[in-house]
């Protein structure tokens, strides 16, 4: 929860046309959650929560780069 409530301190600072999190008026709620992974890297510290992130962003781009079809030939 603790995360959750840190998490929502940056939108506070944001454009009006920006809704905050928290603020589900005429769009419907906002579903958050944080996957043990994630949570554990936080607690370790920065190293590991860098490294969990590059991970992630790795596979990320790796399945896009899978759902891309290549020089537009299908």
């Amino acid at each position: 929860m603790e995360v959750s409530r840190i998490a929502e301190r940056p939108f506070a600072q944001i454009d009006t046309d920006q809704p905050a999190l928290s603020d589900t008026d005429g769009s419907g709620p906002v579903i958050m959650s944080i996957s043990r992974d994630f949570a554990d890297a936080v607690a370790a510290g920065v190293a590991d929560l860098r490294a969990l992130l590059v991970a992630v962003e790795a596979r990320h781009f790796e399945a896009l780069d899978k759902a891309i079809v290549k020089g537009g030939a299908a």
